[in-house]
């Protein structure tokens, strides 16, 4: 390593050179710290195109060594560079690029590709579906066959302008994987396994094939008919203990399927419970350690009970799969994008910055479509922001006036600590934004309005909430002052925040069946309409999308709980009372 050109970025030699001088494991680790810094530093400095050969060698060679025999990966490596990165020639370009660039340089070095495949060796074959149409194979295997990867889309980037002007002959990664499929079949001799999850192994929920993969299976029935297609395909169990892997004749095969000791062992104990003879019994837990509450918890529990006693007391988290990525070119924005632009907007607006000025840098960030396709949702977006900032600052809601105020009250034998943010001259807590009045806002301020009330009494402290209302208005929610007096002031925040700590208890200790959404209109809605309003917030549309019922949580919690006469013959009603009425008996909204 001599005339390795690492001498460059300083005095780091290889780890082959200090191997036997730093024998702790404190001294290694500061050296592999020290190699990153220097690293972080080479690469994170934007070069011209032909000089990332070099740092990317430099950088590999700081971090990594061949084993004996293996010395040939430094040629593969700086073979690939060259390709990757070419010298510079006098008179071409030589753009200057960053870590990010170069990212994407090298991204195809680990991309699939069909390598050099040894056919009609006699031995297992394992490779990428590949043209093997004059290749002969007694057996034919094809793996994760998914519908979401199988065939590959040829619409994968959204920045594509042939997608706009396509000619014949333009590639069709669709119809090639189609032929490949075909190829594949026709190559099998005896034998044909296509296999694919058929399930999700979070919900069970059922996933089709892949399309190519159902028109075999419909064209395979056409041959034979659907019995004897049925008869073709089986259906594995997800989990390697089930007693069907073990079970000679269930998953196609004369004998069992499985042939992993521990796996049997599973199954076996499984076969031998005993059953609970018909009784449904109750699920015991041990009792949950609760966490003292805080002011933060008090409100993160009041937004979403459920969630939070499946988190904190149970310990179980329920993921958000959530949607996938677009890389298609946007035309227009959905209702959170509308938001997104609209709360930025606002909060640019709020803190002094032109209009003209946050118009442009939302456009340059590609947060929104391009050209005069996004004038009108910025426009109104732009609209909305200007006329809550108004009637915000009417109401006395000035930026940078509202500071943090943190204390502790003891309610109860309970000391409860929080900090909020507030205007002490006014005494007022301002919540200015373009979501609509949510429940779980006015749950929020409403806590922060009883707590700096049981704090500081001796002021009217009262909140004020700002967002958009119905058609296009703006809505104003107030909530305090307590009283007219310190004295009735202070005892009626004591008992307001008793009895939030005593929801709070209850709920970690047991679920309560506190749905905000629902419960709050439960408790605003004329009683004629009661039920149709709650059925809105709370049962999914026609279409089985919506409604409180089918979030996670709540399905996991109150299952049985359907519709909305389910509720009524519940304790919801209860909880619905205990939570809102002295909300809404402070309240005012215009």
């Amino acid at each position: 390593f001599d005339d390795d050109p690492i001498r460059t970025v300083g005095d780091v030699a290889p780890l082959t050179h200090v191997e036997g001088q730093v024998s702790d494991a404190g001294g290694r680790l500061a050296l592999l710290v020290e190699r990153l810094a220097v690293i972080t530093e080479l690469l994170g400095t934007p070069e011209p195109t032909s000089r990332w050969a070099e740092k990317i060698s430099i950088s590999v060679r700081l971090l990594a060594e061949p084993g004996w025999g293996d010395e040939w990966q430094w040629g593969q490596l700086e073979r690939l560079l060259e390709e990757t990165f070419p010298p510079e020639i006098t008179g071409t370009p030589d753009p200057v690029i960053g870590l990010d660039e170069a990212t994407v340089l090298i991204a195809p070095w680990t991309e699939d590709s069909p390598g050099r495949l040894h056919h009609r060796t006699g031995d297992v074959t394992v490779c990428t579906l590949a043209p093997m149409r004059s290749v002969p194979y007694r057996v034919v295997c094809l793996l994760g066959m998914e519908h979401d990867r199988f065939p590959r889309s040829s619409r994968n980037d959204g920045d594509d302008l042939l997608i706009d002007d396509e000619v014949v002959g333009d590639r069709d990664r669709s119809a090639e994987d189609r032929q490949l499929l075909l190829d594949a079949l026709m190559a099998a001799g005896d034998h044909l396994v296509i296999s694919y999850t058929g399930r999700d192994p979070l919900t069970n929920a059922e996933y089709p094939p892949a399309v190519p993969v159902a028109e075999l299976e419909e064209t395979v029935a056409a041959m034979v008919g659907d019995d004897a297609a049925a008869k073709l395909r089986t259906d594995h169990p997800l989990q390697p203990f089930s007693s069907r892997v073990f079970t000679g004749g269930k998953l196609g095969v004369p004998g069992p399927w499985g042939f992993d000791p521990i796996q049997y062992a599973g199954a076996v104990t499984l076969s031998e419970r005993e059953p609970d003879d018909g009784v449904a019994r109750d699920l015991v837990l041990d009792a949950a350690t609760l966490e003292a509450p805080t002011l933060h918890r008090l409100i993160a529990y009041l937004k979403a009970p459920s969630k939070t006693f499946l988190r904190n007391s149970l310990g179980m988290f329920i993921p958000d799969m959530g949607d996938l990525p677009d890389d298609e070119l946007p035309t227009g924005l959905n209702g959170l994008e509308k938001w997104s632009v609209a709360d930025r907007l606002l909060s640019g607006i709020r803190n002094g910055y032109d209009a003209e000025r946050l118009i442009g840098h939302e456009r340059a960030a590609d947060t929104v479509p391009a050209g005069e396709l996004a004038t009108g949702s910025l426009d109104e977006a732009l609209d909305l922001a200007q006329r809550i900032q108004k009637v915000a600052r009417d109401r006395g809601c000035v930026p940078g006036a509202a500071i943090p105020v943190t204390g502790t009250v003891t309610v109860g034998g309970e000391a409860i600590t929080g900090s909020v943010l507030a205007d002490q001259h006014a005494a007022l807590i301002c919540d200015v934004g373009p979501s609509r009045g949510k429940p779980g806002r006015r749950i929020a301020l409403y806590a922060l309005v009883v707590f700096l009330t049981a704090l500081d009494p001796d002021r009217a402290w009262h909140g004020i909430m700002v967002g958009k209302g119905e058609k296009e208005t703006v809505l104003i929610v107030t909530i305090g002052p307590l009283g007219d007096s310190a004295m009735e002031r202070s005892a009626e925040a004591e008992r307001r925040l008793a009895e939030l700590v005593s929801l709070y208890t209850e709920g970690m200790a047991d679920p309560l069946p506190i749905f905000t959404e629902a419960s709050f209109v439960w408790m605003t809605a004329e009683p004629k309409r009661r039920s149709i309003e709650t059925a809105k917030k709370w049962e999914p549309d026609w279409k089985g999308e919506g409604g409180e019922r089918e979030e996670p949580a709540h399905r996991m919690l109150f299952d049985a709980l359907i519709n909305v006469s389910d509720l009524a013959v519940s304790e919801f009603p209860n909880y619905a009372e205990r939570l809102w009425t002295p909300i809404l008996d402070v309240s005012s909204e215009e």
